[in-house]
């Protein structure tokens, strides 16, 4: 214990100069070399006088003398570090030029977890619209390297049969060029950068309704029916906006009457809220003359409704329409077909 007290009290005892002397001697030529490049001639000159009492200074004095060196170095950071974030950005820097890219490239697989870490914090629907129109295969290795609750946000978004698809193809892959799995996390990080920048908007569903309207009948039926086999939701929507409400204005008397048959007469009052005046008498005209007074009188004194529930009104009464039209019950022609009339 004394002699560690006394080796303490002579490394106080030690100059600035005697102190950067010993350090000096201890780093490697090549750093030394690029740490004295920041002394002057006046400092330099007291250091090398230091070097040569060094060796005469006692193994543990010096080993003293370095230790309050780095624990001084520690405590004087401006930006302390975390073990990933040196290996990240600094150690690169410190590896010889030959080899610096293949290690920062593996240790950067390893150690960086920005992907995951943005993965993470994006909906799963968002990550979906993004990865699913990538091939299969990278698909699989996309969800492999999001980890594994982040795919399994993102698988449960498939359909049945893809989900099943890309579960096979995941537990298949065994190992991967690191530069192939940098190259999908950068896509993938691209198109979420570039989601959350000022976009002019498409309103996709809307207008390949509008698309789809315009084909004609049986070309219509059979993209939608291959839509309905995986995504029968996604066929519904599209059905639902081959027409507008105003459009069942084209359905003649006696389809009109067979609708009218099969939809709810409060959802028929809601929907008919607002609608233009030819379409009110259409429906009218279809009645018999007391439900249509009884109609008549319900749209101008009714109270005030909100315009998502004649929304969502006008919606069941166009699925309806389009289950008798589809079951050959009434005919409301279509895009194409309605040019045609």
């Amino acid at each position: 214990m004394l002699a560690a007290m006394k080796r303490t009290q002579t490394a106080k005892m030690l100059s600035g100069a005697e102190r950067s002397a010993i350090l000096v001697m201890y780093l490697s030529p090549e750093v030394a070399k690029q740490v004295l490049t920041h002394f002057d001639t006046a400092e330099l000159d007291a250091i090398g006088r230091a070097m040569a009492s060094v060796a005469s200074v006692e193994p543990d004095v010096i080993e003293h003398v370095i230790s309050d060196f780095v624990n001084d170095l520690n405590g004087a950071s401006l930006v302390p570090r975390t073990g990933p974030d040196y290996v990240l950005e600094v150690l690169p820097d410190l590896l010889p030029e030959s080899k610096r890219e293949e290690v920062q490239r593996r240790l950067k697989r390893v150690v960086s977890t920005k992907f995951q870490d943005t993965i993470e914090a994006t909906p799963a629907n968002v990550l979906y619209a993004i990865v699913r129109t990538e091939h299969v295969q990278t698909q699989a290795l996309g969800l492999l390297l999001m980890g594994a609750n982040s795919a399994a946000r993102v698988l449960a978004e498939y359909p049945d049969d893809q989900r099943h698809d890309l579960t096979l193809r995941m537990s298949g892959i065994e190992k991967v060029p690191t530069e192939l799995a940098e190259d999908i996390e950068g896509d993938i990080l691209s198109a979420l950068e570039a989601d959350r920048t000022e976009q002019w908007p498409v309103p996709g569903l809307e207008r390949t309704a509008k698309i789809l309207g315009s084909l004609g009948a049986d070309a219509q039926e059979d993209v939608l029916e291959r839509i309905a086999e995986s995504q029968p939701s996604l066929s519904d929507d599209l059905r639902r906006r081959l027409v507008v409400f105003e459009d069942l204005l084209r359905i003649d008397d006696r389809g009109l009457q067979r609708l009218l048959r099969e939809i709810d007469k409060n959802h028929l009052k809601i929907a008919l809220r607002g609608a233009e005046r030819e379409l009110v008498e259409h429906f009218m005209n279809n009645l018999s003359s007391r439900a249509a007074a009884d109609l008549d009188d319900e749209l101008k004194t009714g109270e005030r409704i909100p315009k998502a529930e004649i929304e969502a009104a006008r919606a069941v009464i166009i699925d309806a329409a389009m289950e008798q039209r589809q079951k050959g019950n009434l005919i409301l022609p279509i895009g194409a077909d309605a040019e045609l009339v």
